[in-house]
């Protein structure tokens, strides 16, 4: 996010030093801390954009910075937590240090996880720093208390196509599901919509020692216009005449 703006400088260090390179040369940054995405913005999954402008002073520290523009007050108010942090090596005009007016912008990036927890409406996908326990440290997998229908892709609707796709995640003490993977590589629409159902299964909190813990699981959700078919979705060994078994990768159970 940063780093746009550090080649943006140098670019114009550059050009405004061709043949005049003992005349001119606009301020280069040397210490650039980047901002972090906002809190604020944290259930969007937006993009934004900030641009500061400020003085860059002899000594290379920042003056006075103030918001030029910014898609959300949130982006610019990170830019500017950060703006006075950075140093930078001093401008010059006519071969001598001088202070000079600069515009900067910052790009801030929501990524793939923020998008996602944005559209399934809570947060899904996220880092966790406790221990996730296998099936196979607790004794078994985490017993499932609501099981949605799954929803099907609008583009599909009238096809009768069904879709069966295999996805493991986290169960968390909360008794919800966290950072599904989906299994193989099913049609993209059905891939969508087994994490969706998968996001609003709930399970009985997994205890281990006395408190509840992560443990990983997998399920099979069963993509159908059939509800008979799609309420068979979930741990069972058997779904839809197929070979399933959660426990594929615990053979200790």
């Amino acid at each position: 996010m940063t780093r746009m703006a550090v080649v943006l400088l140098s670019m114009l260090a550059l050009l405004a030093g061709n043949g005049h390179a003992r005349a001119f040369r606009a301020p280069i940054p040397e210490k650039y801390p980047s901002p972090s995405y906002p809190d604020e913005m944290e259930g969007s999954g937006l993009d934004g954009r900030a641009e500061l402008i400020f003085t860059v002073l002899e000594d290379g520290s920042v003056e006075n910075p103030s918001v030029r523009e910014a898609s959300h007050p949130a982006f610019a108010q990170a830019a500017l937590e950060v703006i006075e942090g950075w140093r930078f090596k001093p401008g010059l005009r006519d071969g001598r240090i001088q202070a000079m007016r600069v515009a900067l912008p910052f790009v801030f990036y929501a990524g793939p996880a923020r998008k996602a927890n944005a559209v399934l409406g809570r947060v899904v996908y996220t880092d966790i720093d406790d221990i996730i326990y296998s099936p196979v440290e607790v004794g078994g997998l985490p017993e499932i208390t609501y099981q949605p229908m799954p929803p099907y892709p609008k583009a599909m609707l009238g096809s009768g196509r069904t879709e069966i796709v295999n996805l493991t995640m986290v169960v968390g003490p909360d008794g919800r599901g966290y950072n599904m993977e989906i299994e193989g590589y099913p049609p993209k629409g059905f891939a969508f919509v087994a994490v969706v159902a998968a996001s609003r299964y709930r399970f009985k909190p997994v205890m281990y020692r006395g408190k509840p813990v992560h443990v990983y699981t997998r399920l099979s959700i069963v993509i159908s216009e059939d509800p008979d078919l799609a309420r068979r979705s979930g741990s069972d060994r058997d779904v839809v005449g197929e070979t399933f078994d959660p426990l594929a990768d615990y053979p200790e159970l």
